[in-house]
């Protein structure tokens, strides 16, 4: 029989007034906590929410035993977006100024400890995203049900860290070593599907049925997932030592320990402690304490934030974009259209060939079908993508981006032809990558509307969009190109107009010294060796092969006015040869099925190595104190942000503004002279170098 809401009395617990939790006992006797955190979008576990959650644990032991404890206790997110987005970030910028930091992650740990020791079933209810301190929360229940499109996982070693409020300890415990190390050392989120195959999740099922499935535990009683029997001997066994090494193996291919050292700690916290869960949880928080304080989290945080900071950027203009029309269906436009249909705007896609459009259609289908794993949401992105030849949509369009080739003519000519068909209120946005806003605002007869979106190759990748505002482009119109940006995903950095804006003007000058070390008879994998040992994601000359080498040539030339030194001869033969690099197959590296035939370097820390190293960064340093200078940029932060995400910029080091105040302005100013005797003026430095100002000072005087 339907048991009723009166055989379960109100409880003090739910008597009790939380700002962010809220109770609610149903008539199957299920205590749902429902978190809705007050004036934000997501979920996070911040100090507030955490605080009211140790009340309610407080109050729910003291039911334990009484006729008022719940038969099943189920957390639940009240937010669209998801179950909890992680754990606050300035919570770890707060762990900093402690006395004893170590102690208030074991206080957050002992949270879930008593979570997890409460006599009767306890259930996370997940959909949208459960990451990080959410996943870790989740853990410390007993069952875990979710939405098919759910997605769970530990992000952390991406800001430096690792998990800290146990998840090292319960994760392995429940799935198995090999699979959780897979999911914390590569900080990539599983789907509610392969989460279930894991055995993560007990169940899935549509958040519309998310009380039946709980209702479900209740009635059967189900035992809690275990890991397989192998999983269970590598936990248990002295084979610990073997799998740790083989983890580490794997983890050398992909991050330094130098540079990167949370995903080691991660492997050496189980080897060492994983048999023993009482001391593993001490010694977690223990490296979670000094992993923060590591200079690669340290930075690798503040990207993050200001990342964040710049998507809130025009966030009141965000609604006033639903529909974008592309022109130009090249590999640019047809993929800045499929990443709008991806995330949710109507798109139509101009190009004079529809050769071009049919083309960008199948790489879009391609897309959908990868980002998203089911045929239906697939579909419904298809849709919103409309191949639009005769620019039907161009009338309709809140923003118009033009993503043709780099003709300075062309481009004029396209917005005489289009302007007077815009909607009154729509902005004209170009996707150009070195021409001045300025030159292309001519002959507008509203020049205030016209704005520079870069998007950088491949865009569903690379997170950065320059937003380039030209002399006369009106602080709404910006605005709403930074709202653009947010609205799709992607951290919108300021910029103001200048040939090759930020990203190209300074990365052109390492780019250059690359070749002309090349022409010098430095072999090209030595080159790559030397970025990549400072922490670049590719080497200069497997960039310019991507990229393209006579498109990096045509940037040069662009900017041969700004920056010093011309390329070699030999670049400017290999284009008149069509020796363009990977798209033609040949540049400086031969390529099979698209991959780079490298021969094998050693990297060897001597001042060869380390000479080489500084021609390239150097020429990079160099220039964007230029750029500071200039006012390309009005922030050292947002230099430091663009070329992380544009040009992959050591991450670890924080962006070149960073790594200046790093080592100090005043050494590296006196090695760039010392250069200059040795290789020429191209080294002179800037005379931003007198006047500059990092860290601290810096964000006081914006």
């Amino acid at each position: 029989m339907e048991q009723t809401q009166e055989a379960h009395p109100i409880t003090e617990l739910e008597r009790s007034a939380f700002m962010h939790w809220r109770l609610q006992r149903d008539a199957d006797n299920i205590l749902w906590l429902r978190l809705d955190q007050k004036d934000a979008s997501a979920n996070l576990l911040g100090t507030e929410a955490l605080g009211e959650l140790t009340r309610i644990v407080d109050l729910l032991e003291q039911q334990d035993t009484s006729s008022g404890a719940p038969g099943v206790l189920a957390f639940i997110s009240d937010k669209d977006a998801g179950f909890i987005a992680g754990a606050d970030i300035n919570m770890i910028e707060q762990l900093q100024s402690l006395e004893r930091p170590v102690d208030r992650i074991l206080s957050i740990q002992q949270i879930f400890n008593r979570i997890e020791a409460l006599p009767y079933p306890t259930v996370a209810a997940i959909h949208g995203y459960c990451l990080g301190g959410g996943l870790e929360l989740a853990l410390a229940c007993r069952f875990r049900i979710a939405a098919a499109d759910a997605r769970l996982g530990f992000p952390e070693v991406k800001l430096g860290l690792h998990p800290g409020w146990g998840g090292t300890v319960r994760l392995p415990r429940l799935i198995g070593v090999t699979d959780a190390m897979e999911m914390i050392l590569g900080g990539k989120p599983v789907s509610g599907e392969r989460a279930q195959e894991l055995g993560l999740v007990d169940h899935i099922a549509p958040r519309r049925q998310f009380a039946n499935a709980v209702l479900a535990i209740l009635r059967d009683n189900p035992k809690p997932h275990e890991p397989s029997l192998g999983g269970k001997i590598l936990n248990a066994s002295m084979l610990s030592g073997p799998v740790a090494s083989e983890l580490e193996r794997r983890l050398r291919k992909r991050a330094d320990r130098r540079h990167y050292p949370a995903p080691y700690a991660v492997v050496d916290l189980w080897d060492h402690h994983g048999r023993d869960t009482e001391k593993m949880l001490y010694k977690e928080a223990e490296s979670f304490v000094a992993m923060s304080r590591t200079p690669a989290s340290q930075n690798l945080r503040r990207t993050f934030l200001l990342q964040q900071e710049l998507k809130s950027m025009g966030s009141e203009a965000r609604d006033q974009i639903r529909h974008v029309h592309v022109i130009g269906a090249g590999a640019m436009g047809g993929d800045i259209a499929a990443w709008c249909a991806l995330k949710g705007l109507r798109v139509t896609l101009q190009d004079q060939d529809p050769e071009s459009i049919a083309t960008a259609y199948k790489r879009a289908d391609a897309l959908f079908r990868h980002k998203l794993e089911h045929k239906r949401l697939a579909m419904v992105a298809r849709d919103r993508l409309t191949p639009d030849p005769e620019g039907i949509g161009l009338g309709r369009a809140d923003l118009v981006l033009e993503a043709i080739p780099e003709k300075r003519e062309a481009k004029l000519q396209l917005y005489k032809d289009i302007e007077p068909r815009m909607k009154e209120d729509a902005i004209l946005a170009t996707n150009t990558s070195s021409i001045p806003i300025d030159e292309l605002a001519r002959g507008l007869a509203r020049p205030e509307r016209l704005v520079g979106c870069h998007f950088f190759n491949p865009v569903d990748k690379m997170q950065l969009v320059e937003v380039v505002k030209g002399d006369q482009t009106s602080q709404q119109a910006f605005e709403r190109a930074m709202a653009f940006a947010s609205l799709i995903k992607r951290a919108p950095t300021p910029v103001n107009s200048a040939p090759g804006f930020f990203v190209n003007r300074v990365l052109t000058p390492y780019l250059l010294e690359a070749m002309m070390m090349y022409d010098e008879g430095i072999p090209a994998e030595t080159l790559d060796a030397a970025a990549e040992e400072f922490g670049m994601a590719m080497g200069p000359a497997e960039t310019v092969d991507l990229v393209g080498v006579d498109i990096c040539l045509d940037v040069a030339e662009h900017m041969s006015g700004l920056i010093r030194g011309d390329a070699p001869e030999m670049f400017k033969s290999w284009v008149s040869k069509g020796r363009l690099g990977r798209k033609t197959g040949q540049g400086f590296y031969e390529y099979k099925d698209g991959e780079p035939q490298k021969n094998r370097v050693s990297r060897p820390e001597d001042p060869e190595m380390e000479a080489i190293r500084q021609r390239m960064i150097y020429r990079m340093l160099n220039e964007a104190v230029a750029c500071l200078r200039e006012k390309v940029i009005e922030h050292p932060d947002h230099g430091d942000l663009a070329m992380v995400l544009g040009a992959g910029f050591a991450p670890f080091r924080g962006g070149p503004f960073r790594y200046i105040e790093a080592c100090g302005p005043t050494p590296i100013k006196r090695q760039l002279i010392l250069m200059t005797q040795d290789y020429g003026d191209r080294f002179s430095p800037d005379k931003g170098w007198d006047t500059l100002v990092l860290g601290a000072k810096a964000s006081e005087e914006v």
